[in-house]
Parts: C-alpha cells; sequence; structure tokens
C-alpha cells in the first residue's frame, strides 16, 4: 500500500484565526464592549467582521481595531 502523500502549504507570511478566538480573548482582556463599539462604528468594517470566520494575522483593520483597545496585536492574533 502506498504511503499518503500530504502537499506541505506554503507559508503565505500568514495564519488565520477564528473569530471565535478573538472575541474570546478580547472577552478574557476586558476589551469586548471597546472592539465592538469600535467596529459598530464603521458599517463597513462591521459587515466585513461579520461575512467571515477566520481573521488573517496580518489584516490592517483587525489589528488597528487590537491597538485602539490598547492591546497586543501579536497576542490577539497569535495562531491557536
Amino acid at each position: 500500500m502506498a504511503a499518503i502523500r500530504h502537499k506541505k502549504k506554503p507559508d503565505l507570511g500568514y495564519h488565520t484565526v477564528s473569530r471565535l478566538t478573538i472575541i474570546t480573548r478580547l472577552e478574557e482582556a476586558g476589551k469586548f464592549n471597546d472592539a465592538r463599539a469600535i467596529l459598530e462604528a464603521n458599517k463597513l468594517n462591521y459587515e466585513k467582521w461579520n461575512s467571515v470566520l477566520e481573521i488573517r494575522s496580518t489584516d490592517s483593520v483587525a489589528i488597528g481595531l487590537i491597538q485602539a483597545v490598547g492591546l497586543d496585536p501579536d497576542v490577539i492574533l497569535a495562531k491557536e
């Protein structure tokens, strides 16, 4: 029987993080309500947030939002 080979995924320079993980991390840091208020203030970003299941670790909007609430994007967007 031949061995099953899995193709190695190319390194894209980023990883994705589930929205649930991000929400949990914001909640644990006590910043969920602050982040939600910022998101809701920009309808386009709010709709984009709601349309995806995962966020790229390099997403400039996500990074800016996390920084705006005083948290470290590298921590909140760390690999799961």
